[in-house]
């Protein structure tokens, strides 16, 4: 399941959304390739300034963290709210049966 929390930026100023997603064991490679489809995906969206991906670490960090910049809250509604997101979303959900999911803006 996937919850957002955003806040307005009426300045126009630079945003970022971080997803964090636990996935299922034996599932990595699936989700790699879906995390590679979704990013290439919202590159063609107005505002994009970027993704980072940091890869699970048993010791100190379980879930996969994807750290999404976008120039203004404006463009990154756009991306969230999305036809094209909301079928990737899809997509991993059939694929790879994520654990949870968490979206932050600020």
């Amino acid at each position: 399941m996937e919850s957002a929390t955003t806040a307005q930026n009426q300045d126009g100023q630079p945003v970022t959304a971080i997803i964090s997603h636990r996935v299922c064991s034996g599932r990595e490679q699936g989700y790699e390739d879906w995390i590679h489809g979704i990013s290439a995906a919202a590159k063609a969206f107005e505002g994009h300034q970027g993704v980072n991906v940091l890869r699970p670490n048993e010791h100190t960090q379980p879930e996969y963290v994807v750290v999404l910049r976008f120039d203004r809250y404006e463009h990154l509604k756009q991306w969230l709210e999305s036809d094209t997101r909301q079928d990737w979303i899809q997509r991993d959900r059939k694929s790879t049966r994520l654990n949870s999911s968490h979206v932050r803006t600020s």
